[in-house]
């Protein structure tokens, strides 16, 4: 906060030095004799640099380094004639986005220096090093471990302490996180691999409980299951980062895996500003963020990338200059207004030039990103049209005064950079056409399977709550064969035979054994049914991906005593 307080009166300094940089970069470009002027740009850049660096503008100072770094390469001559004019124009670039940031920060009175890491990354790869990542400005202390307090199943009961079972064990849900990966990285809906990934990591964080990599297992959990809650973004370097815990899990299979693994603090810092970043109120998230001692950001990421398309936009200047203009209109139209109240003569209200100047403003408005306000005044346009031929009563008049009024405090936010931002128009996944009725059907039936699921689950959850009482799982061989009925006529043959063996599995080793089934066959069973749902929620069919999950599933039932292959 006190650098952005010391900003304010170096404002003007630092504006005239940046626009003297980029006339002497500009004329540079032109002539590439004048290599004076790009000595004296390099040397006002250094300038800009010791100024963001006294007053400790994390960010700014960042992005006027690569700016530096920029500089130097173009006289140096690096990489030729191509990457020359690339680094002039991705140098303009940054000048640009360092004089919007200046501007955000004293509208704002805030710093926020995430905002800058995509130009910074930028011109990191225009340089060829590496990039920074998302959690660069994030702080934390990795000696704030999870405890290592006993994980345990859905049942309260430790996983596994078979040694043998364990490796099996560690095999297996090594292949569920792999085919939930595969499912993130390849599939359209990728949220329903990162469900199996969650289910995965907290399997493996509850097995191996006595180990410190369980704390990092636990964390990356908590992260999936923040991406899920909240629909994060999938960038590029987040699914290199899931990816690389695969890797890890791989170390997991190699003799005396277990005890040499370790985990870079960087990769667990990431998740956890991942997390905390997200907004998700979900219970393993409050959890690990409380346990590392990490408060509330006070931004998130939908904040972050608001702040981002706002420095996009123009000026604060000419939004403030648009934001008179508009005003200047607006007044135009409720005089015109004021004087059909007023009873003025018909002939002298030109009611066709004030519907087409509320046309015009309406267009405006919707440029600028004042939607709402765009649509309120054309549909109150289309009714002054009407006033030429017919006389406006006093309650239509009314209507579209307050709709003007409406339409004038909005146009009085323009003047504040916060309150421009491009919402581009969310992307709704479509799912591919199916050709006639027995399409529809089918996507029908898929839909009534994946709520047999969900009730399947929570009918094995009430029945731990509840003490083991069967009462909560009486029903469930008949949903479960309701499932496998809609699976069988959609086609899923394979899935089909997996829910008769699930249903088989609850009416033989539940319902009519007397003793009680132990804690892990519960787990395993739940295995099942989460790469079951996994299956139909990805799409079923596709490829060889879909297959994956039902091979999982086979995999799990055949430890319960299933084998679906020789079925």
């Amino acid at each position: 906060m006190a650098g952005v307080l010391s900003l304010s009166p170096l404002r003007e300094e630092l504006d005239s030095t940046v626009e003297s940089i980029v006339h002497r970069l500009g004329t540079f470009s032109e002539d590439r004799n004048k290599t004076a002027l790009l000595q004296e740009a390099s040397r006002e850049i250094d300038q800009v640099y010791g100024v963001v660096q006294m007053m400790e503008l994390s960010g700014a100072e960042l992005l006027v380094n690569e700016l530096v770094h920029l500089c130097h390469n173009i006289q140096q001559g690096n990489g030729g004639q191509d990457n020359t004019d690339d680094n002039l124009e991705t140098l303009g670039k940054g000048l640009f986005i360092f004089q919007r940031y200046i501007d955000f920060i004293l509208t704002r009175n805030d710093e926020l220096p995430e905002i800058l890491l995509p130009a910074i990354n930028h011109m990191r790869k225009q340089r060829g090093v590496a990039v920074l990542p998302e959690s660069q400005f994030f702080s934390m202390t990795p000696s704030h471990a999870i405890g290592n307090e006993s994980q345990v199943d859905m049942a309260g009961k430790p996983l596994c302490t078979d040694p043998e079972r364990s490796r099996y064990t560690t095999r297996r849900l090594r292949q569920m996180y792999q085919v939930g990966l595969l499912g993130m990285l390849s599939h359209k809906r990728p949220y329903a691999g990162m469900r199996l990934m969650q289910r995965s990591c907290s399997h493996l964080s509850a097995l191996h409980s006595h180990l410190p990599f369980s704390r990092f297992c636990t964390v990356v959990s908590a992260c999936l299951e923040a991406f899920v809650d909240m629909e994060m973004e999938l960038t590029r370097p987040r699914r290199i980062l899931f990816s690389r815990v695969d890797q890890l899990l791989r170390k997991l299979q190699l003799p005396a895996g277990l005890e040499s693994l370790e985990v870079a603090d960087q990769f667990l810092k990431e998740m956890l500003y991942l997390i905390a970043v997200s907004g998700s109120c979900g219970q393993q998230s409050n959890q690990v963020l409380e346990q590392f001692s990490i408060l509330p950001l006070p931004f998130s990421e939908k904040s972050l990338q608001e702040a981002r398309n706002a420095m996009a936009g123009p000026a604060s200047e000419v939004l403030e200059s648009l934001s008179h203009a508009l005003t200047d209109e607006l007044s135009a139209v409720k005089d015109m207004l004021d004087l059909a109240e007023r009873g003025a003569n018909s002939t002298d209200l030109d009611y066709t030039g004030l519907a087409a100047s509320m046309s015009t403003l309406s267009k405006t408005l919707g440029v600028v990103g004042l939607h709402s306000a765009a649509s309120t005044l054309q549909k109150q346009q289309a009714q002054v049209q009407l006033w030429q031929e017919q006389e406006a009563s006093v309650e239509r008049l009314h209507e579209v005064a307050d709709s003007v009024l409406y339409v004038e405090a909005m146009v009085s936010s323009l003047s504040q950079l916060s309150a421009i931002v491009t919402v581009s128009e969310e992307k709704v996944p479509k799912m591919s056409v199916l050709d006639g009725q027995l399409g529809e059907a089918r996507l029908v039936v898929l839909d009534e399977a994946m709520s047999g699921l969900t009730l399947t689950k929570r009918a094995i959850n009430a029945y731990l709550e509840s003490g083991y009482d069967k009462i909560h799982l009486d029903n469930l061989p008949k949903i479960l064969q309701a499932v496998r009925g809609g699976m069988q006529f959609s086609g899923e043959e394979r899935g089909a035979q997996l829910m008769q063996c699930c249903a088989d599995f609850i009416r033989d080793k539940v319902l009519q054994n007397e003793e009680r089934p132990a804690n892990s066959v519960l787990e395993t069973f739940a295995d099942v049914l989460s790469s079951l749902e996994y299956f139909i929620e990805s799409g079923s069919s596709d490829g060889a991906y879909g297959d994956q999950a039902l091979e999982l599933a086979e995999a799990s039932l055949l430890e319960l005593g299933y084998n679906v292959a020789a079925a």
